[in-house]
């Protein structure tokens, strides 16, 4: 009798890392489709712009060279860091790294989000189900190739 106690606790325990590991490609293969679509927001051309003229002057900008309308002085660009990270990147390593880094960027913030649901005592059974809207919203964010909310994202 212990012997088939044990063996349908095995059984259970093999069908539940099953379940957990056909979850887990299922959401990773639905966030990939959904991420998979390279459209670069011009944002990220016009910070990369702002870091090349930083870099001309020696600083950072203290006004906006490229805007449509007046902007106060002294304006203060909050996306800075990102502009300089598409652009060192993009100088450094080619065009190609900005798709690169939208991928590892978005599969980093739901691995992380992924491993500290868990490390919390968070159930695979109620994160799959969860799992299908919290990757549209995210979704959302990593649409276009790396905008510079996806580092908020991740970090």
């Amino acid at each position: 009798m212990e012997m088939t106690v044990r063996g349908a606790g095995t059984q259970t325990q093999n069908s539940d890392e099953f379940l957990r590991w056909a979850t887990l490609a299922g959401c990773t293969a639905f966030f990939c489709q959904l991420i998979a679509y390279n459209f670069v927001d011009i944002d990220l051309w016009h910070q990369m712009a702002l870091i090349r003229e930083s870099l001309a002057v020696g600083h950072l900008l203290k006004n906006d060279p490229f805007a449509y309308t007046p902007t106060l002085s002294p304006w203060i660009d909050h996306e800075w860091g990102a502009g300089a990270v598409a652009f060192f990147a993009t100088r450094w390593l080619g065009p190609w790294t900005i798709i690169l880094l939208k991928f590892l960027i978005a599969m980093g913030t739901g691995v992380i989000c992924l491993r500290r649901a868990e490390s919390k005592g968070g159930d695979f059974r109620v994160l799959a189900i969860c799992a299908p809207l919290a990757i549209f919203l995210a979704h959302l964010g990593f649409f276009s190739a790396v905008r510079a909310q996806v580092y908020t994202f991740f970090f």
